[in-house]
């Protein structure tokens, strides 16, 4: 799945940003992420998730952190494509 992310703000020194992404609601960095080192300042930037279960609701929040401090965006979820039966 490709998703984008908007950076708004740098004055925190935002060092890594990306997306997580979880089955359940409210993902964390702790849960599967994307993530880019030295950000882009101000900006849209896009992630490609990789191993997503067919079939299955995914959530995505976009994140921005500098050291043990982390900001989150909106929380959007969508459903994976149902497998296909050859």
């Amino acid at each position: 799945a490709k998703v984008t992310g908007t950076i708004l703000d740098t004055r925190y020194g935002i060092k890594n940003y990306g997306h997580c992404y979880s089955i359940t609601p409210g993902p964390t960095v702790a849960h599967s992420k994307t993530d880019f080192y030295a950000a882009i300042g101000t900006g849209t930037y896009t992630s490609f998730l990789q191993g997503l279960e067919p079939g299955t609701r995914y959530y995505i929040r976009a994140y921005g952190s500098c050291g043990n401090s982390v900001a989150y965006g909106s929380e959007i979820s969508f459903v994976t494509s149902p497998a296909v039966t050859p």
